[in-house]
């Protein structure tokens, strides 16, 4: 991930920051995403869960004017880690983030994730009760 390139295992698709809207729709995994956002200029794609290193994650794919703008993985298994009944909303998603921070820190090393290409960042939406990985693309 820090050449910001994502493998899927066993895909030969890969996300990289040169991926194009319609030659990620053309692929298997494009054909099985939903479309969640269609909106001046911007799309959104779901799909999942897939495999990086021994972790199962969602995705939402982010395009500008057909190009990748940035991708949003979450750790699948979220729900079985954080009790969402027993915490306050935020506690959760912080401690979701959390988890997301130290499956960085495992797989890329101390922070920051700053690359020629792009960046690397765990955050939370408290607004979309949401907590994610996102890389971010530098747009051409």
């Amino acid at each position: 991930m820090k050449d910001g390139i994502i493998q899927l295992e066993g895909e030969a698709f890969k996300i990289t920051s040169s991926l194009k809207e319609n030659d990620f729709l053309n692929s298997g995994i494009g054909q099985k995403a939903i479309l969640s956002v269609k909106n001046e200029g911007y799309s959104s794609y779901t799909f999942g869960p897939y495999k990086i290193k021994s972790d199962n994650f969602y995705f939402l794919l982010i395009f500008y004017s057909g190009e990748i703008h940035s991708v949003y993985m979450e750790l699948s298994d979220l729900n079985d880690k954080i009790d969402y009944g027993a915490d306050d909303k935020e506690s959760a998603l912080i401690k979701a983030n959390k988890i997301h921070e130290n499956w960085l820190l495992s797989n890329l090393g101390l922070p920051p994730y700053f690359y020629s290409w792009g960046s690397i960042d765990s955050a939370y939406d408290k607004k979309g009760w949401s907590a994610f990985i996102v890389l971010s693309y530098k747009q051409s």
